[in-house]
């Protein structure tokens, strides 16, 4: 199911179906969260995608990479209490 919502998502992107691969994002982003307890799209995912290029100059695309970006740190943060250097 995971990789499924991946491959939609690309797939849409690359055919330049970008409200369809956002909202794709966006509901894998929301719907993993609820059911799994983990991001179906991670941010560093996101961000190296090569097929989200055709994203990258939309808006929608820059407010969930900053909401996931700030996931993405306070996860980091919290690995730091296993960093006992």
């Amino acid at each position: 199911m995971i990789t499924a919502r991946f491959a939609k998502a690309n797939v849409y992107a690359l055919l330049g179906m970008k409200e369809e691969a956002l909202q794709t994002i966006e509901d894998g982003i929301s719907q993993g969260i609820e059911k799994f307890g983990e991001h179906l799209f991670p941010y560093l995912y996101l961000i190296h995608n090569p097929c989200f290029v055709t994203l990258q100059k939309e808006e929608r695309l820059a407010a969930i990479l900053a909401q996931e970006k700030q996931r993405y740190n306070r996860y980091l943060q919290s690995l730091k209490m296993f960093n006992k250097n």
